[in-house]
């Protein structure tokens, strides 16, 4: 087990500690309606230590960390509502006898509105994570593209292609990062182009000078088709 969980599980035990310490040590009428609020508060930290758990257990890297972070306030509120709840009853039960019919509507609503706020937020998360790594895979394609450029560029004695590639590389730098459909079979030849100005670059500078030209022209051509069919 590691660091963080034993120190998740440590604070959701002294809450639990403490809270029963509260309920036992301090004169309290034990009424039903006090022992129903004890049996959901049990129910809340153990939930809530669950919930917190699975908020920073899913997915990996400090992105999907963070994305868990509404998923963690969720478990949280609902353990703080529920104890906070369950004080209020046993004060009120020391001097009226309250029903218990309120105490499991009450916290049936809470279990059931936070329950609610659990799902919406760890949807919401997933959602967030796939749109991510969607915009990720569609970007990779241009980030390879100026890698390649600049190393390009580096390779070039000539001074004249090494000015013409490195403007070539800028343009890329400025160039939509998206990919989509409709541009993959301009960024297919913009790929086979790349690889063959690589050839070029040592062995024919000025037919390397004819392929940066004909590059920078796809790479407007994808431009303008990104531009058309932007969603």
């Amino acid at each position: 087990m590691s660091k963080k969980r034993t120190s998740v599980i440590a604070v959701y035990a002294i809450v639990l500690v403490l809270f029963n310490v509260l309920f036992f040590a301090v004169p309290f009428a034990k009424a039903a309606s006090g022992w129903v609020c004890w049996g959901f508060s049990l129910l809340a930290v153990i939930l809530g230590c669950g919930v917190t758990l699975y908020a920073f257990s899913k997915g990996e890297g400090l992105k999907s960390k963070i994305y868990g972070f509404p998923v963690f306030r969720m478990g949280a509120v609902y353990t703080i509502v529920q104890l906070v709840f369950s004080v209020v009853m046993f004060i009120v039960g020391s001097f009226v006898e309250a029903p218990v019919w309120i105490s499991i509507v009450v916290s049936a609503l809470i279990l059931g509105i936070c329950g609610i706020g659990f799902i919406g937020a760890d949807n919401a998360r997933d959602i967030v994570e796939e749109q991510v790594q969607s915009v990720e895979a569609s970007t990779r394609q241009m980030k390879y593209f100026r890698v390649s450029a600049d190393g390009i560029a580096d390779l070039c004695a000539d001074p004249e292609l090494k000015k013409k590639v490195a403007k070539f590389a800028e343009e890329l730098k400025y160039s939509d990062p998206v990919s989509s459909d409709e541009t993959a079979l301009t960024e297919k030849q913009i790929n086979e182009g790349i690889s063959q100005l690589r050839d070029l670059v040592s062995s024919d500078p000025a037919a390397a000078k004819i392929k940066v030209a004909e590059l920078s022209t796809m790479l407007a051509e994808r431009n303008r088709m990104c531009k058309a069919f932007k969603k």
